[in-house]
């Protein structure tokens, strides 16, 4: 889905952020909970983040 795209483009800019030590991901992770934890398809959302995080 569009929102799934999203996501995983967040953890992919997550990612470049991290790498250049301009944020920490706990701290984006925990924003991205507080906004989205009570979508219902919170638990996918989290994994495609993880996954645009990874590559």
């Amino acid at each position: 889905s569009r929102s799934s795209l999203n996501i995983f483009f967040l953890g992919v800019v997550a990612k470049f952020l991290v790498e250049k030590s301009l944020i920490v991901k706990d701290d984006v992770f925990v924003i991205f909970e507080k906004k989205l934890a009570s979508k219902k398809n919170w638990e996918e959302n989290k994994q495609v983040f993880e996954v645009g995080f990874l590559i």
